[in-house]
């Protein structure tokens, strides 16, 4: 997800180089932020949609965390 941050500041930064021909500038800073965003889809697409799953595991881990443990050893018979 870093690296898709990075992506779109470069892209943002494209823009403001001004050596290069105007449709240089646009095709690299659009060409950047596509690519940024098809990198940033599946963990935005993780918590957007399949958030429940985690939610749940987060519950029973919270269930387990309060649980109380008894332990009990066996009576010896001698």
């Amino acid at each position: 997800m870093t690296i898709s941050v990075i992506q779109l500041l470069g892209a943002y930064l494209v823009t403001q180089l001004t050596f290069l021909p105007k449709i240089i500038i646009y095709l690299l800073s659009t060409g950047a932020g596509i690519i940024a965003w098809v990198a940033l889809w599946p963990p935005l697409d993780s918590i957007l949609y399949e958030w429940s799953p985690y939610r749940q595991i987060k519950l029973r881990y919270q269930q387990l965390q309060s649980a109380q443990i008894e332990i009990t050893l066996p009576e010896s018979n001698e």
